[in-house]
């Protein structure tokens, strides 16, 4: 965390903490490949060779670090289309979607099988 000093400006208190977060990320991120952006309240660690890994986002604020990465699976066809290349009926119905979307992340939906 960084310090704070009472007599500093709000302003000139995030500028040090926004340095002080983009030091240590440097160094420890240094000959890896990754490339950090910045963001108004937050640093962004990504791998420009595989932006499905996502992304790694550090708080200026408080150095709080998160990993956000998009979860893809296929569920198949909607009911009323059909598969083009099996010309089977689609079976993903309302149920399926609903589940999907109400499920934690890190369970399967009994619903998507």
């Amino acid at each position: 965390m960084v310090t704070d000093r009472p007599t500093e400006p709000t302003v000139i208190r995030r500028r040090r903490a926004r340095a002080a977060a983009l030091r240590r990320v440097e160094a420890l991120i240094a000959g890896s490949g990754l490339e950090i952006r910045e963001r108004p309240s937050e640093l962004v660690i990504v791998n420009p060779r595989d932006p499905d890994a996502g992304e790694i986002h550090i708080a200026f604020a408080d150095g709080y670090v998160s990993w956000v990465r998009p979860a893809w699976r296929y569920l198949g066809y909607l009911a009323g289309y059909d598969d083009p290349e099996t010309e089977t009926p689609g079976q993903v119905g309302m149920e399926a979607i609903i589940a999907a979307l109400i499920t934690p992340v890190f369970e399967t939906p009994s619903a998507l099988g």
